[in-house]
């Protein structure tokens, strides 16, 4: 529990108090439940979601840029090699 302990912590909260709520949330069966970014409990999945969705798009942007700089080096690599011979 020091993940939502040090979530409550940085969103000046007392974090006795929002366990508490999120045992108690967890203890009714709300089991999507966890600490959101003002500090209270409640549902996360849409935060979640929307945390997933900018990892999976910062990946891409990554990965596109990756590819785009290998491109680049492949063609000046061709380029020195055809002039050698």
């Amino acid at each position: 529990m020091e993940i939502p302990r040090c979530l409550a912590e940085n969103n000046g909260v007392n974090p006795d108090d929002t366990l508490a709520q999120l045992a108690k949330l967890h203890a009714e069966g709300f089991s999507d439940c966890g600490i959101r970014a003002d500090g209270s409990c409640g549902t996360v999945s849409s935060e979640l979601s929307k945390v997933k969705t900018t990892v999976i798009r910062r990946a891409y942007e990554f990965v596109s840029l990756m590819l785009r700089i290998d491109e680049q080096i492949t063609r000046k690599e061709i380029v020195k090699f055809h002039k050698k011979q």
